[in-house]
């Protein structure tokens, strides 16, 4: 068994969207970084507690996963990045498709443990793995039907 978490594949992120959400999920690698301030962090720690790993969602991606789950239409997920944030539903929902992510990271076992959501700042522990990973993986996510968006992996 390894001893560090490990990254997800692109593949293995659109599959488990695809299985998960009933939508045609296509990733493709992405240069450009999330701003960690102005995105929805899904935290998740290993069996100690300490902290492991990362999921970054920009507004897009969190509003269409969150709606997409649900099967709220594509309007209401485009309204709310109109307005800028997150209905109390769609947080549930994408709180759920986070805690489902948890099974992307590989090597020791890791679980979901809070969604940090704009304009809540993040944790020190959780800004100083967002500066500095020891790994990391940039997406552009479509989302058949949905706006989509960027996600980010980020291990320690």
């Amino acid at each position: 068994m390894e001893d560090h978490v490990a990254l997800p594949s692109s593949d293995r992120v659109a599959r488990l969207l695809r299985d998960l959400l009933g939508k045609a999920v296509t990733p493709k690698k992405s240069a450009g970084a999330l701003p960690l301030g102005k995105t929805w962090v899904g935290t998740y720690v290993d069996d100690s507690g300490k902290l492991a790993g990362l999921c970054l969602c920009d507004l897009g991606l969190a509003s269409s996963m969150g709606a997409a789950l649900a099967l709220i239409p594509a309007g209401a997920a485009a309204e709310t990045v109109r307005v800028g944030t997150l209905s109390g539903e769609m947080m549930d929902n994408l709180r759920e498709v986070l805690n489902v992510m948890a099974s992307l990271f590989g090597g020791p076992h890791v679980r979901f443990s809070a969604l940090v959501a704009p304009p809540t700042a993040p944790p020190a522990e959780v800004a100083a793995l967002a500066a500095r990973p020891g790994s990391r993986l940039d997406l552009d996510v479509a989302v058949a039907g949905y706006l989509g968006g960027k996600v980010a992996f980020l291990v320690s």
